[in-house]
């Protein structure tokens, strides 16, 4: 049988609402998985209340460094007269 094909005995409006559907189910599939992850996260509680100041990050116990660039920043720090211990 040379010559012969599958894609002969179909219709060319087949093929199309073929790939058209192909398209809407796997449109569909994707669109579904996205918005049901999304829901997931969002719906998620905060395992931890944010760090809005201060005091917040002194009460947290968390690490933290301070990148000073420069003199001027230094001597600024020094100089101020906020306490470097709370009382």
């Amino acid at each position: 049988m040379s010559g012969w094909c599958i894609w002969c005995f179909l219709d060319t409006h087949f093929l199309f609402r073929f790939v058209i559907t192909s398209w809407f189910l796997s449109a569909l599939i994707a669109s579904t998985a996205y918005g049901g992850n999304l829901r997931a996260f969002l719906m998620t509680p905060e395992k931890e209340k944010p760090i809005d100041d201060l005091a917040g990050l002194a009460q947290s116990g968390l690490t933290w460094n301070m990148v000073l660039y420069g003199e001027t920043v230094e001597r600024d720090m020094e100089r101020s007269q906020v306490s470097k211990k709370p009382n």
